[in-house]
């Protein structure tokens, strides 16, 4: 109930405040908790520093009463965003080595896979996801080991992502970036 709640306050103020092309791809965006609370704690900086300053356009009571409304709005969907996170399994990713690059958030809630808007990885032809249940992927004689399970192939190196998955989280310790061209462990995310 808590997350039906989210989605209808995110898109709600969504066609509020965008075109209708606009709001499509916002209140897609919006359904990534990692996006959704990177944006409204963001808008809340914001708003709050225009405040702070006392820009011009924002000091007379009635813009201040809109503001302090939106606020409000953008918290509720900035802690239902972090409750998701904190429900799901989430992590960072970290590099194996220097020849590579990796970084980002990776969280596993109701069986979606999310990665992060600051999500990014050196481009090869095939990366593909991996959930471990070892820590450290390092561990293993060899990887994939059987107890590797593939998630999925990356559609883009770069950015916010969503993808289903099927996942046992109870023993699923990291997510591993793995390049099948190459045959490498690129990095990891313990969960």
């Amino acid at each position: 109930m808590k997350h039906s709640i989210f989605l209808l306050i995110i898109s709600s103020m969504a066609l509020s405040a965008c075109s209708q092309e606009r709001t499509a791809d916002l209140n897609t965006a919006l359904k990534n908790p990692l996006f959704a609370e990177r944006y409204s704690e963001e808008i809340i900086e914001r708003l709050a520093s225009l405040q702070i300053k006392e820009v011009e356009g924002v000091t007379d009571p009635e813009t201040l009463t809109k503001i302090e409304k939106a606020k409000a709005q953008w918290q509720k969907v900035s802690d239902q965003a972090s409750d998701i996170r904190f429900e799901g399994k989430y992590g960072r990713f970290n590099l194996v080595n220097n020849d590579d690059f990796v970084t980002g958030g990776v969280l596993i809630y109701n069986n979606t896979l999310y990665l992060s808007t600051d999500f990014e990885v050196l481009p090869s032809p095939n990366i593909v996801l991996y959930a471990s249940t070892v820590v450290d992927p390092r561990e293993n004689e060899v990887f994939p080991s059987a107890e590797d399970t593939k998630l999925l192939t990356l559609e883009s190196p770069y950015g916010m992502q969503s993808y289903a998955v099927q996942v046992d989280t109870s023993t699923l310790k990291s997510i591993v970036v793995y390049d099948t061209f190459l045959n490498r462990i690129i990095g990891f995310a313990q969960m």
